[in-house]
This record gives C-alpha cells, structure tokens and sequence, in this order.
C-alpha cells in the first residue's frame, strides 16, 4: 500500500494554510525539511512542532545548510550529532516516519562538490536510522537516471526499449558524447553506494506531464541496481489534467511505492500547483 503525502516547499503560504490544505487533500504525511543553520536546540523548531500538534506524520528531511550552492558538510561528528538532536525532540512524539539527508545531492544548482563527498553523510544517518528504528532513504536522484536506465537497455540487448524511451523523453540519447558518459558514471556511482548502505530506500525525483510507463521503467531500474525499495518524496505533475492525474497516480499504487509525497508548488522542475479538481482527485488516493 502507498502512503501518499504532500510537500508545499517555500513559504507563500502560512503553516496554518498549509496544515488546512493538507487536509483538504486528505493527507496525513506531510515532507518537512529542517536545517542546520537555522536549528536551535533550545527552540527546536516551531513549524514542524505544529504539523506534529496537528496529528501529521513527517518525512523528515535533514539539510546542513539552507543556502544553495554550497559543499557537503565534512564534519560527520557535528553533522550526526544535529541529526540526533533532531531526533532526541521529535523522535518520541512518534510522528517521524522516514529520515532523508540531503536534497538532490547530485543537483549542480544546489552543490558545488561531486556526490562522492555526499556518501559519508548519507552513510552516518543511515546508520542512526538503523540504530533509532527510523527508516532512512537518500537524497533524491533526479531525471538524469534515464542515463543510467538507457546504458542498461544497451547492456541488456534491448533496443527497443531505448528507441522507446527516446519517444517517450522526446530525444535519444548519445552513448558517444562526454555528458552522456559522465551522467552513467554519476548514476552507477550514486546507485552502488545506495546498494552497499543500510538504507531503507532509495528516492527518485520526478515529474510527468501524463503517464508514459517510464516511471515504472525508473522505479524498477533503482530497485535492481540498489536492491532497496524505491520512493519519492518529491513527485507531482507538470499538468492540471485531472484525466492524466488519475493515471499517474494509478500507476504509483501499482508499483505499491512505500512513500509517494506530490509536491504541491508551480515552478519546481516544472511541476504544477494542485487545481481545486486537483486537490478533489489527490483526496481520493
């Protein structure tokens, strides 16, 4: 069974509308993030506090610095100990569902190091995950795993598929170019640390505008190469077609995705502001 949840990134909304539209969406799983500059343990953090009043379960998203652009923290001790602090408030509440650090580690616009300087991080909560009883997932990988995904079908001898895939994505992709390559070697690399971790899942970012099938396509590539169950907690639409909705998030129950959070906001990666139809189809699901 899917749990499906709702994140309203940025804040042109108060948490008190966000709390009231999450309920008109019917959702009780909410994407929260929290960051590390801006944490005081004396304070903890108000927002979050009043999703957890509010009876809300939260995927827990864990960022060193809200800032973008910026290294990966390589201090793991100072990075694990905000993570357990974190925990040591919230954890006994009973709200915090699923523990993601990072977001989009391999996203240019957000750092300005290689993944391979991510790993310690994802590695030291997975690991307090472990040791909490919290399930634990990676940043989120994004579109670009289609390279990884194309180099398989190569590999595999299924033509088709790529051909399919270049129909569905609007071009084909060149195993020949420099990009191409760089982009396989990030999403094998990426994909093999998840696989040795002690995470719970591995998370994909992902919008569509109507269903394709390359989401099932994605969703069971991560699932072969990590040998974890794949999630998102930051899926969506890039329309308002509620005909086309519906068939997406149809395709998410088949999969039986453990989280599946739609991101509620017009502007991120193309993704759409749920419609009032919209938010009427989403409450049913």
């Amino acid at each position: 069974m899917t749990h499906f949840g709702l994140f309203m990134p940025f804040n042109e909304r108060t948490i008190e509308e966000k709390i009231a539209r999450a309920k008109q969406c019917n959702k009780e799983l909410i994407r929260y993030a929290i960051h590390h500059d801006k944490w005081d343990k004396s304070i903890g953090d108000k927002s979050l506090q009043k999703w957890i009043d509010a009876d809300f379960k939260i995927c827990l998203n864990v960022v060193w610095e809200s800032e973008k652009l910026v290294p990966f923290c390589h201090d793991i001790k100072a990075y694990k100990n905000f993570v357990n602090e974190v925990l040591d408030k919230y954890q006994p509440t009973g709200a915090i569902v699923c523990l993601t650090t990072e977001n989009e580690a391999t996203n240019k616009n957000y750092y300005t190091e290689y993944i391979d300087k991510y790993f310690p991080i994802m590695d030291a909560i997975a690991e307090i995950g472990v040791k909490r009883g919290i399930k634990t997932s990676d940043s989120g990988i994004l579109s670009d795993i289609t390279y990884g995904l194309n180099e398989y079908y190569i590999q595999t001898n299924q033509p088709d598929k790529v051909e399919w895939m270049a129909t569905v994505r609007g071009r084909k992709l060149n195993p020949n170019t420099d990009t191409y390559k760089t982009k396989v070697a990030q999403v094998n690399l990426y994909n093999d640390a998840i696989k040795k971790s002690v995470l719970t899942f591995s998370n994909l970012h992902y919008k569509e505008e109507k269903k394709t099938g390359l989401l099932t396509e994605m969703m069971n590539y991560i699932k072969l190469t990590t040998g974890k169950r794949p999630i998102s907690n930051e899926g969506g639409f890039m329309t308002q077609n509620t005909t086309y909705m519906g068939e997406m998030l149809d395709e998410v129950k088949e999969l039986n995705l453990p989280i599946y959070i739609v991101i509620d906001y017009s502007g991120e990666a193309g993704a759409l502001e749920l419609t009032d139809d919209g938010v009427k189809l989403y409450a049913t699901y």
